[in-house]
């Protein structure tokens, strides 16, 4: 990802920033952002992504079209991936979701209707607004003193009024009960949101991020040279969604502009690999490891699928199955780059959870099956000469699925502290068994985690 940096030093305390987009290079995208990196989580399209307690939900995009009607869909992940499933069938075209403490709620234009939903998918109450299909373009909601604001195009009797001058200042934040108007004068406006004493919007056909007062004037205005649309707000930054154009022979990629939240002076610039961006969340960190594991939750179904959709790709399946074996590899291709995150202070005999990366630096396709499987291992070695000894040839964990040469994978493993306190470097690289440790042959290709262990309070 290219990063215009100009002065850029991302801090979201403990959150991530997810941004949902499609295209060219991804069908659909779900992009988790930390800093000025980006990771592609699935290709799935996405509307929008709320948090409810200890449960957080994604509502993809669906649309109907002559041939058939579409259902919506809503994924509900915890901390280890997806939970439940919803099928929500009055859903076309949901954009955005947001939760209001009791339900979520979503817009869907093509039907003109705002939608309360239970956190168990079952839909409790919706509002239409006057005209047929897409007549407002009802796009974006938000609670303020416990009313809900909603953004349209405009007020329009036929469907795609709005689309006839673009243009026109037609766009709308409006209050959902009243229908009174809170701001007007807009162009295809997105994203409404309450901020410091004012309204935060997302002026999308001219490509701007406006700040307007109590009366509805504009204090703030910043161009982004794109339609402007996906809005987050953290304590010190300002995440605006740049869509690139949809139409054009040889589209733009879409872009994150960074501002600063008090100054909105602009800190960065992120590129991103899509052309269009529908949404921008934040979200606790805690969910990333689910939203990366999806549905693929039971490693031992996982891994026997995979294998099976492998065998089906090539034309090989047979009444018997098969596997492909992992043969002892040379030292020259025992080749990989390590690397983890862990807490830096632990309890001894407690839990600790460990995010690894191992990325495939060698010619040959590595596996966790037989007959010389491979995993990743670890070790602890003392420091201090009250230490335990170094433990090794301890627990291993097998891949998440086949490791492609250049590939790379991304997972939190779970291990046991040492017993006695101290300060530890934690090893950990690939053992081929019955071969050789990776980083046995060459230190490069394993990683050291410092970890000071300390008593349990009795």
């Amino acid at each position: 990802m290219e990063c215009e940096r100009l002065d850029y030093s991302l801090s979201l305390d403990g959150e991530i920033l997810l941004a949902a987009g499609d295209g060219p290079e991804f069908a659909g995208c779900l992009l988790a952002i930390e800093g000025d990196t980006w990771e592609k989580l699935d290709s799935l399209y996405s509307s929008g992504i709320a948090v409810a307690g200890d449960r957080l939900y994604r509502l993809l995009c669906t649309r109907s079209d002559e041939k058939s009607r579409a259902a919506g869909e809503l994924l509900v992940y915890d901390e280890l991936g997806v939970i439940n499933y919803h099928r929500i069938d009055c859903l076309d075209d949901p954009h955005s979701l947001i939760y209001d403490g009791e339900y979520l709620l979503t817009p869907c234009p093509a039907v003109n209707t705002i939608f309360w939903l239970g956190l168990d998918g079952t839909v409790k109450r919706s509002w239409t607004a006057p005209g047929t299909d897409d007549a407002w373009h009802v796009n974006g909601v938000h609670i303020h003193k416990g009313r809900l604001c909603a953004s349209a195009f405009g007020r329009f009797n036929e469907n795609y009024g709005w689309s006839r001058d673009l243009d026109a200042p037609a766009g709308i934040v409006f209050d959902v009960e009243s229908q009174d108007d809170i701001v007007s004068g807009l162009c295809c406006p997105h994203d409404p949101q309450r901020v410091d004493g004012g309204w935060m919007v997302c002026n999308s056909r001219p490509g701007d991020l406006l700040f307007l007062d109590e009366s509805g004037s504009i204090v703030r205005k910043v161009n982004m040279g794109g339609w402007t649309r996906g809005l987050a707000v953290s304590e010190r930054y300002i995440f605006v969604g740049v869509s690139g154009e949809r139409h054009a022979a040889d589209p733009s990629h879409g872009a994150i502009a960074v501002l600063d939240r008090k100054t909105w002076a602009p800190l960065a610039r992120l590129t991103l690999p899509c052309v269009e961006l529908f949404s921008l969340s934040l979200a606790p960190r805690k969910f990333l490891r689910g939203l990366r594991r999806g549905f693929r939750t039971n490693a031992t179904r996982v891994a026997a699928q995979d294998r099976e959709d492998m065998f089906r790709r090539v034309g090989n399946i047979r009444p018997q199955g098969g596997f492909t074996p992992m043969d002892a590899l040379p030292p020259d291709d025992c080749r990989c780059i390590v690397t983890a995150q862990a807490p830096s202070e632990v309890l001894t005999g407690a839990a600790l959870t460990v995010e690894v990366a191992v990325t495939n630096c060698g010619p040959a396709t590595l596996l966790t099956a037989p007959p010389r499987p491979i995993h990743l291992g670890y070790r602890w070695s003392g420091l201090d000469a009250w230490s335990a000894q170094p433990q090794v040839d301890y627990l291993r964990f097998r891949l998440p699925q086949a490791l492609a040469p250049g590939g790379t994978l991304k997972w939190d493993i779970s291990l046991t502290t040492p017993s006695t306190a101290g300060s530890y470097d934690l090893a950990l690289s690939l053992v081929q068994e019955w071969v050789a440790w990776f980083d046995e042959l060459d230190s490069a290709n394993g990683c050291k985690v410092r970890v000071n262990v300390r008593e349990t309070a009795s």
